[in-house]
C-alpha cells in the first residue's frame, strides 16, 4: 500500500525484516541517472535527493551508502538551501543525522561545499523556528555532540531562539552535554536567556538533574541570576537522587507476532510470489507498517533512538480483555483464528484467510498478535505508574490497531476498520483496576484521522446503558432491551475517564458518502463519561489543526486533570498517507505530543503510554510518511526539555498563535527571495560565462517555485 513512486521495505515474513538492500549496484544506479541529466531538485514525497541522503544517514545499516550518495549529489550541484514541507534542507537532517556512524560524514559534506551557500544553510531555521545546531542538540548522543560542535565551528548563530523559545543553550542543558554547553558560553549565548516556559537554561539543567551543569551556569551567570542559578543547583542534586535513568527515559514496547496477522507465514510465505502475497494480503493495515519503524533500516532504529528502553510486549490476560470486552466477542474471535489454523495445519502452502466484517481480515495468528498489542498497552502503563518508576512514558509499535473496536467488536452498523481489542480501553481499564494507589483518573486521547468510535463506546459502557435490538418476523416488530455495562473498577468510572478525539468528519469524495466511520460528529458527545469529539474538515491544513486541538481537546483535558494520559496515535491524517484524508507534517505531530508531554508532565508527573493506531504509507521505509511521523513523535515523547514543564492552557494558546505567525512570515520571506532571485542578473565571469552558483545548475521556473511553495503550504508532496 501507499501512495506515491518506490518501493517498500522488505516482504510479510515473521521477522522484522532487513528492509531495502545498500550497495555498489544502487551507488552505482544513481551515478548514471546523474551523469544523463537526472533532476537533483526533484522532490520525493516534498524531500530532495541529498534530503533523503541526509535523512537515512542515521542509520547504521544505511550510512556508507548515505555519505557516498550524499557526495554524488553535492558533486551534481544539489541545493543546500532547498526546504521541504516543514522548512527544513538537508543539513536540519544531516545534524540529526550526526548521531550516527555515517551522519558526521554526510554533515561534513555539506560544511565543505561552497562557503556562501554553506553559511547560508548553517543558519537556515524551519518553520518552527528550529536551525540546524538546534537540530543536532536534540538529537543528542557523542555525534549529536559532535555535530553541534562542527555547526558552531562553520559560525552557526549560538544565541538564536526556536519559536518555542528554546535556545541551543537550554537544549543542551537539557541534554546534559557540557562541552557543547561550554561552546555556547564561549559563543557569546545568554544563559539568562528565557524559554516558551519562562524558565532559565540553569532551571532546565536543574529540572534535569545536570549538577554539573548548574555548575557551570552559576559561575558564568551574572549576579542578578546567582540566586536563581544556586537555587537550580539545589533542585539539580534532589532530581539526580531521586530517580534513576530508567525513570527518565522513553519505553518501546513491541513482538515479533503482531507481525503475523493478517501476513503469509511458513510454508505459505515461500509458495506465494511477491504478487500473489500482495494480492492476498494488500490491505493497508499490513506488517509492513511496523518495519517501516522497526526494521534494521527502520525509522525508529536511527542512532537518536538508541536511549530507547526497547521491550517486549507481553500477551494480555484474559482478565484484562474481558474488563472491556464481551466474553462471547472474545470467544468468536478465538474459534475464528483456531479454525483457520487448522486449515493451514491441513494445506500449509494455502492462504488461510478470515473475515470479521467486510474491511477486517484475520489469519491463524490474529488474535495472538492482539493479545501482544494489548499486553503492551497494560505492560506500559504498568512500567509508568511503577514505583520506583521503570519509565519517563511509552511508545507502543504493535499491531492490529484497536480504536474502533468495542465492547462486541464493530460499533454501530459499521465494519471494526482493521481493529481487533481495543488496545487504549484495555490500557485504560487496566490502569483504574490494577494501580488504583496511582491512577485514579484516566483519559485517552486519540488523534488518529479516524474517529475513534470502538474506543469510545468502551468508555460510555463503564457506566449501565440501555440497548434495544429490533427484529421483524411474520409482519410483527420484535423489541429486545438489556443493560450492559462494563465497570472498570467502580460506580465511579464516569466520573473517572475522558475521551478525546480530534479526526476527519464530512463527506468524502462528493457522492454523500460519509466519512469512516461518520460517528464523532458535532452533536456526538456525552457528558458521562466525559467524552469530547472535535471533528475538523477532511485535509485541515496545520494551523486550523492545531487550533482546534488546543482549544477543544487540550484545555478540558486540562481541566479534568488525569492521573495517566493514553494516546491513540495514528498517523494518517499526514499530507502524504494514502487515504488522502489530511494535510498535516510531520512537525504537527511533534507539536501535539509535545503538547501532550507537556500537560502530562504538569497533571500526572510525565505518566503517558501512546498506542500505535493508524498511518498507511510504507513506501519508502523510513522515508515513508508513517516512519517520519513515528519518529517524530517518539523525538518528542523522548524530549528532556519538556521535564517538569509548568504547561498550561494559556500559555499553549500563546506558543501556538505566535508559532503560526513566525511561520506565516517565514513562508513570506521565502516567496519574497524567490521573486528577488528571479529578477536578479546572472553572475557574469571572467570568460564571460554566467553562473548563480559555485556548481553547474539548471535553470530555475521561478513560477513553478512559487507554486511549489504555495503546495508545501497546503501540506502538497
Amino acid at each position: 500500500s501507499g501512495g506515491g513512486s518506490g518501493g517498500g521495505s522488505g516482504g510479510a515474513a515473521a521477522e522484522w525484516g532487513s528492509g531495502w538492500a545498500e550497495g555498489e549496484g544502487q551507488l552505482r544506479c544513481l551515478r548514471l541517472l546523474l551523469s544523463s541529466g537526472a533532476s537533483v531538485e526533484r522532490k520525493y514525497f516534498g524531500r530532495t535527493a541529498l534530503h533523503l541522503a541526509a535523512a537515512v544517514a542515521g542509520l547504521e545499516a544505511a550510512a556508507s551508502f548515505a555519505a557516498a550518495a550524499a557526495a554524488a549529489l553535492l558533486d551534481a550541484g544539489a541545493d543546500l538551501c532547498a526546504v521541504d514541507g516543514d522548512g527544513q534542507t538537508p543539513l536540519h537532517l544531516a545534524a540529526v543525522a550526526g548521531t550516527g556512524s555515517g551522519g558526521a560524514s554526510v554533515l561534513q559534506a555539506i560544511l565543505d561545499t561552497a562557503a556562501a551557500a554553506a553559511a547560508a544553510a548553517v543558519r537556515r531555521a524551519d518553520l518552527s523556528g528550529r536551525t540546524p545546531l538546534h537540530a543536532a542538540i536534540r538529537a543528542g548522543g557523542p555525534g549529536g555532540s559532535a555535530a553541534a560542535l562542527a555547526l558552531l565551528r562553520a559560525r552557526a548563530d549560538p544565541s538564536a531562539a526556536e519559536h518555542a523559545g528554546s535556545t541551543a543553550l537550554h537544549l543542551a542543558c537539557a541534554a546534559g552535554d557540557s562541552e557543547v554547553v561550554r561552546a555556547l558560553l564561549a559563543g557569546g549565548a545568554s544563559s539568562s536567556a528565557r524559554d516558551g516556559f519562562g524558565r532559565s537554561a540553569a532551571g532546565v539543567a536543574a529540572r534535569c538533574g545536570f549538577v554539573d551543569v548548574v555548575a557551570m551556569l552559576l559561575s558564568e551567570g551574572t549576579a542578578e541570576h546567582a540566586a536563581e542559578a544556586a537555587a537550580a543547583g539545589e533542585a539539580a542534586a534532589k532530581a539526580a537522587a531521586a530517580s534513576g535513568a530508567e525513570a527518565r527515559a522513553t519505553a518501546l514496547y513491541a513482538h515479533p507476532a503482531c507481525l503475523l496477522h493478517t501476513a503469509p507465514v511458513g510454508r505459505e510465505y515461500d509458495a506465494l510470489s511477491p504478487a500473489e502475497a500482495r494480492r492476498l494480503y494488500g490491505q493497508p493495515e499490513c506488517a509492513e507498517r511496523l518495519r517501516t519503524m522497526l526494521a534494521p533500516y527502520g525509522s525508529l532504529r536511527a542512532a537518536r533512538f538508541a536511549p530507547l528502553l526497547r521491550r517486549v510486549a507481553p500477551r494480555a490476560q484474559l482478565a484484562d480483555v474481558l474488563r472491556v470486552h464481551e466474553f462471547s466477542y472474545y470467544d468468536a474471535l478465538r474459534r475464528q483464528c483456531a479454525g483457520l489454523a487448522e486449515q493451514s495445519e491441513a494445506e500449509p502452502a494455502k492462504p488461510a484467510i478470515g473475515r470479521v466484517d467486510t474491511d477486517t481480515e484475520v489469519t491463524a495468528h490474529s488474535l495472538v498478535a492482539a493479545l501482544h498489542a494489548a499486553g503492551g498497552a497494560v505492560q506500559a502503563v504498568a512500567d509508568v505508574c511503577a514505583s520506583p518508576r521503570r519509565a519517563r512514558n511509552a511508545f507502543c509499535a504493535v499491531r492490529p490497531p484497536g480504536h474502533h473496536a468495542g465492547p462486541r467488536g464493530a460499533v454501530g452498523g459499521q465494519s471494526a476498520g482493521f481493529c481487533l481489542l481495543s488496545t487504549a480501553a484495555i490500557g485504560a481499564a487496566y490502569a483504574l483496576a490494577c494501580r488504583r494507589e496511582v491512577v485514579r483518573r484516566v483519559a485517552i486521547l486519540d488523534y488518529d484521522v479516524h474517529h475513534g468510535n470502538g474506543t469510545q463506546e468502551c468508555v460510555r459502557n463503564v457506566r449501565p446503558t440501555e440497548r434495544v435490538e429490533s427484529f421483524s418476523a411474520a409482519g410483527a416488530t420484535l423489541r429486545l432491551s438489556r443493560v450492559e455495562c462494563k465497570p472498570w473498577l467502580s460506580e465511579e468510572d464516569g466520573d473517572n475517564v475522558f475521551f478525546g478525539s480530534i479526526h476527519g468528519f464530512g463527506e468524502e469524495g462528493g457522492g454523500g458518502g460519509q466519512f469512516y466511520p461518520g460517528s464523532g460528529g458535532p452533536v456526538d458527545q456525552s457528558a458521562e463519561p466525559s467524552v469530547i469529539n472535535s471533528p475538523v474538515g477532511l485535509r485541515t491544513p496545520s494551523a486550523q489543526w492545531r487550533r482546534f486541538m488546543s482549544e477543544k481537546l487540550l484545555t478540558p483535558l486540562a481541566a479534568f486533570g488525569p492521573d495517566l494520559v493514553i494516546i491513540s496515535a495514528g498517523f494518517d491524517a499526514h499530507a502524504h498517507d494514502p487515504l488522502e484524508a489530511g494535510a498535516l507534517l510531520d512537525s504537527d505531530f511533534e507539536w501535539m505530543t509535545a503538547e501532550l508531554v507537556g500537560l502530562a508532565e504538569r497533571c500526572c508527573d510525565g505518566r503517558l503510554v501512546s498506542l500505535l493506531e493508524g498511518g498507511y504509507q510504507t513506501a519508502g521505509g523510513p522515508l515513508a510518511s508513517l516512519g517520519r511521523a513515528a519518529a517524530a513523535h517518539v523525538a518528542a515523547l523522548m524530549d528532556p526539555t519538556l521535564v517538569g514543564v509548568p504547561w498550561d492552557a494559556r500559555a499553549c494558546g500563546e506558543r501556538l498563535e505566535s508559532g503560526i505567525a513566525a511561520a506565516a512570515e517565514w513562508r513570506a520571506a521565502r516567496a519574497t527571495a524567490a521573486t528577488s532571485a528571479a529578477a536578479a542578473p546572472a553572475e557574469t565571469q571572467e570568460d564571460g560565462s554566467s553562473r548563480r552558483s559555485k556548481r553547474s545548475r539548471t535553470d530555475v521556473d521561478y513560477t513553478a517555485l512559487q507554486a511549489e511553495i504555495e503546495a508545501e503550504e497546503g501540506g502538497g508532496a
